[in-house]
């Protein structure tokens, strides 16, 4: 077999060349490059209380979450509702996100619980009897209580946010059996709030490890690191990301799998924005 002797210089040069022409991570969403598309779309037979949102990959389909009466609600990717899930014996559902599979996390803001929801495809109620629940803030707070629930890409991982007096963060691992769940705080939100006033929902954004914050007395979104650092932000207010109105109430926050941003606000209104 024939060597072939590579000279040193071009050696170096392929070492300096290589790591500018492999792909790079994303190093944050692009929030500035977000605006609306078209009008919020009006939830049909919704009139009050829509108070979160989540994307599904599994079913490509969204879900809202009502707190009076405790309902989730799937939806076509238009708005289109597909079907209604009783949430029996639930109280004040704020928060909802997808975990993996057929497996959600809903969060009861005055109860201060985490409960994991099982909802295949012919599911029309869950009972609470029947679930996982997780007590997360142990300290009452009437309602300023738990508000908003993200997971991370694998599914392991959970944020809560509690909505303000005092603004927390809690990360924590996706619990298997009944237990008390084991709690960090990233950093502390009430002294590193970034000027939200409140917290009311949150997204974990898998392509920079990055959290969405949502605020809604601050309307805004505001782009985190893990650590606390602010990478961007998106007001939600006339004039900004092509709104002629600002957001009323915007409860809820979520991604599809391209990259669409979509806001919950109560009473009954979602608003897409894409880039």
């Amino acid at each position: 077999m024939r060597t072939v002797h590579v000279p040193l210089a071009l050696l170096t040069l392929l070492a300096l060349l290589i790591p500018c022409i492999a792909p790079a991570e994303q190093e944050e969403v692009g929030l500035d490059k977000y605006k609306v598309a078209g009008e919020a779309i009006i939830l049909p037979a919704v009139d009050d209380d829509a108070s979160a949102i989540t994307f599904s990959p599994e079913t490509s389909s969204l879900f809202v979450a009502l707190n009076n009466p405790p309902t989730l609600i799937e939806l076509e990717m238009d708005g289109k509702v597909k079907r209604t899930v009783k949430l029996q014996g639930f109280q004040d559902t704020e928060g909802v996100a997808w975990i993996e599979g057929q497996t959600f996390a809903v969060i009861e803001e005055r109860r201060r619980n985490l409960v994991l929801v099982e909802i295949g495809p012919q599911t029309e109620s869950v009972s609470y009897q029947k679930v996982l629940k997780f007590l997360v803030e142990p300290q009452p707070s009437e309602n300023r209580g738990i508000e908003g629930i993200a997971s991370d890409s694998d599914g392991k991982r959970l944020f809560i946010v509690k909505e303000k007096e005092p603004r927390k963060l809690y990360e924590v691992e996706l619990p298997t059996e009944a237990g008390e769940l084991e709690i960090d705080i990233p950093w502390d939100l009430e002294k590193t709030s970034h000027g939200m006033k409140d917290v009311a929902g949150l997204f974990f954004h898998a392509a920079t490890s990055h959290l969405l914050i949502l605020s809604d007395q601050s309307k805004c979104i505001v782009e985190c690191t893990l650590d606390g650092e602010e990478v961007a932000r998106l007001k939600l207010t006339a004039g900004s990301a092509g709104l002629t109105a600002d957001i009323g109430q915007p409860e809820g926050i979520t991604m599809d799998d391209k990259g669409n941003l979509y806001i919950c606000s109560e009473p009954n209104l979602i608003y897409i924005f894409k880039k």
